[in-house]
């Protein structure tokens, strides 16, 4: 079995960049006061880098992401600026949030294309794809591994699409033997399970070295999402909807996630 990223014959590289902002509240925004069993307030301001390497059947990514969890990551800011220009309620917590901390996150995960029927009813075809991760650092530890199956007309051979997270993985141009720009038109539907087991999440176990707020979270967590996803030339545009399973102890419910991407390989 060859390692991540040791040269294989017809092995394609590339990088993606990563930018973007994670914002944490508790159920309750309106109260001004900690709230001791819900989550806390937290923000994640971070940046970094994607690098990919797949073969027709493999991909494998590494990411690195750096940033900071605290005020300096201006989540009270970018939130209830959003919040004042819907003309809705501003969060009333945000003295209560997490400290300042240096964050740093490095992640890597292998999805494989199992099968592929390409001739499975006339135009139409499917396809399953396996992955399996493990992510370090003091932001997140966790171990992980799951799969998606599609089913469409002309789907477009890459390793399929992520959730938007931080360290989620960059939807990566497709596999050397296709021509970006010069795909036809295609659109297929799709549903995938994953399940993670979490050693820390520093936005449920608080600050790595200071004393701050925190909740129990559960070891393990599970997601079951569908979703349909449309393509043409160069673009891709993906929804997702996603049903988590609760994340800490007290939680009221888990969760319902939607989450809308577009892709571009060039």
């Amino acid at each position: 079995m060859r390692s991540p990223f040791q040269e294989t014959p017809k092995s394609v590289h590339n990088v993606g960049i990563l930018l973007g902002q994670q914002i944490y509240t508790p159920s309750d925004t309106q109260t001004t006061t900690r709230i001791e069993n819900d989550r806390p307030y937290a923000g994640f301001l971070y940046g970094g880098l994607a690098l990919h390497s797949k073969t027709d059947s493999k991909l494998d990514t590494m990411e690195i992401v750096l940033g900071v969890v605290g005020p300096a990551s201006k989540a009270e800011l970018a939130q209830n600026t959003v919040h004042d220009l819907r003309d809705i309620p501003t969060a009333k917590g945000w003295d209560n949030q997490l400290h300042n901390e240096p964050a740093v996150r490095l992640s890597w995960q292998r999805k494989w294309r199992l099968l592929s029927d390409r001739t499975l009813w006339g135009p139409l075809s499917y396809d399953l794809i396996s992955r399996a991760g493990i992510t370090l650092g003091n932001v997140r530890i966790s171990t992980s591994a799951g799969g998606e199956i599609r089913f469409g007309y002309n789907i477009p051979e890459d390793f399929g699409s992520d959730v938007i997270r931080a360290g989620a993985g960059v939807s990566a141009p497709v596999i050397g033997n296709s021509k970006p720009g010069k795909t036809s038109f295609g659109a297929h539907i799709f549903a995938g399970s994953q399940i993670e087991a979490v050693g820390h999440d520093i936005f449920l176990d608080g600050n790595t070295w200071q004393h701050s707020q925190s909740v129990d979270k559960k070891f393990l967590v599970a997601d079951i999402s569908l979703g349909v996803s449309v393509s043409m030339n160069m673009f891709k545009l993906t929804y997702r909807h996603l049903f988590r399973t609760k994340e800490f102890d007290n939680q009221k419910q888990g969760h319902a996630i939607g989450s809308l991407t577009l892709a571009l390989s060039f």
